[in-house]
């Protein structure tokens, strides 16, 4: 928390709301496992932090079709 405060990019104020809602949002396993690697490599952007926690749930939740995927007919016609 103090690194952030002192190298973070945002206002102070900013960073930590910016915090607060990730943390709110996310599940907190990924996102304590974003924090720590970030931190490992003296990373302070949370918008960065962000997409590592959402890299870490893509798959939980946003399924993506693959072509191996069976099912309905997506091509729209017949």
């Amino acid at each position: 928390m103090t690194a952030l405060k002192k190298r973070g990019r945002k206002q102070t104020t900013l960073a930590l709301r910016h915090l607060l809602r990730m943390i709110r949002e996310y599940p907190s396993g990924p996102l304590r496992d974003a924090i720590a690697e970030a931190e490992r490599y003296g990373l302070f952007d949370l918008d960065r932090v962000e997409r590592m926690v959402l890299r870490r749930i893509a798959h939980d939740y946003f399924r993506l079709k693959n072509d191996d995927d069976t099912g309905g007919n997506d091509d729209g016609g017949a």
